[in-house]
């Protein structure tokens, strides 16, 4: 079970939210997160299994001041959830994770995971943190039902969505000229109260 505690006096003088598991931080995002998170985003695989180019898009070619901008605009200090992964025992920034509700209300709402050090993938780090992330979200926050939207040719982000809790809802089909016919699943997951 994770713990959950605050700092004080984090970054840009606001509060951090730190949950600690044994292997894995999550934290506010800092300048040096953003740097390796725009190499990750500019990774023609993660672009691929993020589905940008199926969708027509290209790889960003963010500067990262731009990137910062950006992202810092979907940051905890809006109503999207956005932190980032550490592997405990090496401090190793090796992902991020986030919610991106709906509405204000922040009743439902989208998760979305990167594991962008390609070394920590296939170890279950990707499961631990979002199992975490969900507990979080469900006990800590007013939500009642995410969602995640994941390409059928990311087999691991379909698998690690289905152990931990969520349901196939539907699929779209949908079409590029590169890469023929594919689906996006959107999987569920509610919140189970007691």
């Amino acid at each position: 079970m994770p713990v959950l505690r605050v700092i004080l006096n984090g970054w840009r003088g606001r509060q951090s939210l730190i949950i600690k598991t044994e292997n894995l931080d999550f934290r506010e995002r800092k300048i040096e997160d953003f740097s390796r998170e725009l190499e990750w985003k500019k990774d023609s695989e993660i672009c691929y299994l993020e589905g940008l180019t199926h969708e027509g898009l290209t790889i960003p070619d963010y500067n990262l001041n731009e990137w910062i901008s950006i992202s810092s605009s979907m940051g905890i200090d809006k109503e999207n959830l956005l932190l980032s992964i550490y592997y405990t025992p090496l401090n190793k920034h090796i992902g991020t994770i986030g919610f991106f509700p709906d509405t204000s209300a922040g009743i439902t709402g989208e998760v979305g995971l990167i594991i962008g050090e390609k070394d920590y993938r296939g170890n279950g780090y990707g499961t631990e943190a979002l199992k975490v992330f969900i507990d979080y979200i469900f006990t800590k926050l007013s939500v009642k039902k995410i969602y995640a939207l994941v390409y059928n040719f990311n087999k691991k982000a379909y698998k690690i969505a289905i152990k931990t809790g969520f349901i196939e809802k539907g699929f779209l089909n949908r079409f590029s000229e590169k890469y023929g016919f594919y689906k996006i699943y959107r999987l569920e997951l509610d919140r189970k109260d007691p």
